[in-house]
């Protein structure tokens, strides 16, 4: 099932803008696969400690289905800037809204908390991942009982202990952490892939300390793999979070409007299509200073290579079911994780 949400929605299926979008929701679209829906956004004072709108069960069924093996995920599509406050009442107003749309794993992009206009300020807004940010990030998962997907945090690195720092100099890592339903930090994963980038003026490497492992961690939508923007140009690190049992694989970004309106959903229905996971990428989009502009274009893709859930420009959430047992089926019929050959390839 797929719900679209939004300052702008995708035009191209007939969806009306939310302007124009009565309430309740309602059922615009059937598919094969899905169901598309327009809703309004809740207002951020509806967002309360421990409080929740029951979702309407004709629109939303259930969570989760045994028989089935299906379960639901949120896309969250942002454009953040150097507020944190508002930042952090966007994600608490669509993380809501995912738990009442009866998921139970929201996913934010890249940069989800700041996005600044240079580096100073980023090095400035690090903290620790045990610091009071992410602290107040865990209780909005626990008080919504959901579990969130947030991609891209500047973690600050701690230039004593941390092996390969360079003296004095700062330095922060990219890092996207997955909270479960408990408030608990489930998995942590350091962007491996630098974007050093001399057509747009920017280094990232920098003033950020690659990471040098890759993470997969167990969730109720299935098995994930975690990456992070720039990561989704290295098809090597897919096949191996797919050697690693991925089932879903997370890509948070905030991709240019050049590289997005060229790579951006060619690159993703590949990497869902070479891996046979579910591909769930939740993206920036708009402008968030005078530097910066983000392509959006969030999307979710089956592992078959199918576009099944995508929001087009500005805030907005779109919603998919992760079914295995399709998965499961497409691996099967065509396996291909059984048919490469590294004893060939292994030095690449």
């Amino acid at each position: 099932m797929l719900i679209t949400a939004g300052r702008s929605l995708w035009r191209a299926v007939g969806v009306a803008t939310l302007a124009a979008a009565p309430a309740p929701a309602r059922v615009l679209r059937q598919s094969r696969h899905l169901a598309m829906t327009s809703m309004p956004l809740p207002d951020s004072s509806e967002v309360k400690k421990g409080a929740s709108a029951a979702p309407d069960t004709a629109v939303y069924p259930a969570l989760w289905s045994p028989e089935k093996n299906v379960s639901r995920i949120a896309v969250c599509q942002l454009c953040s800037t150097d507020d944190v406050e508002k930042n952090f009442a966007a994600v608490a107003k669509f993380a809501a809204l995912a738990q009442e749309c009866g998921a139970s794993l929201a996913c934010f992009p890249e940069n989800f908390n700041f996005l600044g206009s240079g580096v100073r300020k980023s090095l400035d807004i690090a903290e620790p991942l045990e610091g009071k940010t992410l602290l107040r990030y865990r209780g909005l998962a626990k008080d919504l009982g959901i579990w969130l997907s947030l991609g891209g945090f500047q973690e600050k690195i701690d230039q004593q202990t941390e092996e390969g720092a360079e003296g004095d100099k700062e330095f922060i890592a990219n890092c996207h952490v997955i909270i479960d339903a408990e408030g608990e930090l489930k998995s942590r994963y350091r962007k491996l892939h630098m974007f050093d980038a001399p057509y747009v003026n920017l280094k990232e490497s920098a003033f950020t300390k690659a990471g040098d492992s890759i993470a997969v961690a167990n969730s109720p939508v299935g098995k994930l793999g975690v990456s992070i923007c720039y990561d989704l140009r290295f098809p090597e690190l897919y096949v191996a979070l797919r050697q690693r049992g991925a089932e879903v694989i997370l890509i948070p970004a905030a991709f240019t409007v050049p590289t997005g309106q060229a790579h951006w959903e060619v690159l993703l229905r590949a990497r869902a299509i070479e891996t046979q996971c579910y591909v769930v990428a939740a993206a920036q989009s708009g402008r968030h200073n005078e530097k910066r502009e983000s392509y959006g274009h969030s999307m979710v893709v089956d592992p078959w290579g199918e576009v099944v859930a995508r929001c087009a420009d500005g805030e907005g959430m779109c919603v998919a079911d992760i079914d295995l047992n399709r998965l499961r089926e497409i691996r099967a019929r065509m396996p291909v994780a059984d048919h490469r050959r590294p004893e060939v390839y292994s030095g690449l």
